[in-house]
Parts: structure tokens; C-alpha cells; sequence
């Protein structure tokens, strides 16, 4: 019993760190004079993501390690998709997007 409280403790420190970031968000980008909405991300429970910039439309699953989302977006026939990772920022509010996506911000709902 003394082992198991630990661990449950870390298992519901983990799955409660990655429950935070669940939701939607919007994608912005700043354009100098205005911040333009781009699309949106949604960050399902059950570890899968749907993503829709600009004409870009992606599904796949997610993982959290402390602030850093990893999405794999699923492949389909000959075209293999990367892996990227998005960082959150204020406690999963804002994450910010790798150079890929001109500097877009995914704010949440």
C-alpha cells in the first residue's frame, strides 16, 4: 500500500496536467496592424486532435510532457506527416506554433 499511493499520486498529476490543455482553440496570426484568425485546433480527451489552418486540415492524436504538446497528425496513402510540437503557455491557455506556422498562436475558447 505504501508504493501505491505514490503512484497514483503521479497519475493523477499527469493526466491532470494533460486534461488542462483539452478544449479548442483558435489560430492567430499577427499580421503587423491586426491579429487575424487563421483556423482552429480542437484538443479532445480521448488523446486525438483535428486542426484546420488556413487550407491545411489535419487530424491525429496528441500527447502532453509538461508544457510541450507533441501532435501526430495521422497519415494517409503515400503522404507521411510529422510529428510537431506546440508549447503552452499560461497554464495552457496559449500555445505557441513551431516556424512551419509563420508564428500562428492557438488561443483558447
Amino acid at each position: 500500500m505504501k508504493f501505491l499511493t505514490p503512484a497514483i499520486a503521479l497519475v493523477t498529476i499527469v493526466t491532470g496536467c494533460a486534461s488542462s490543455y483539452t478544449g479548442k482553440y483558435k489560430a492567430m496570426a499577427d499580421m503587423g496592424v491586426a491579429k487575424v484568425s487563421m483556423g482552429s485546433l480542437d484538443l479532445r480527451g480521448d488523446k486525438t486532435f483535428s486542426l484546420e489552418v488556413a487550407m491545411v486540415s489535419m487530424e491525429g492524436t496528441w500527447s502532453a510532457s509538461g508544457d510541450t504538446l507533441t501532435l501526430t497528425p495521422n497519415s494517409s496513402g503515400s503522404v507521411k506527416a510529422k510529428p510537431f510540437e506546440l508549447h503552452a503557455k499560461d497554464g495552457g491557455k496559449a500555445l505557441t506554433a513551431p516556424d512551419q506556422f509563420k508564428g500562428a498562436k492557438f488561443v483558447k475558447e
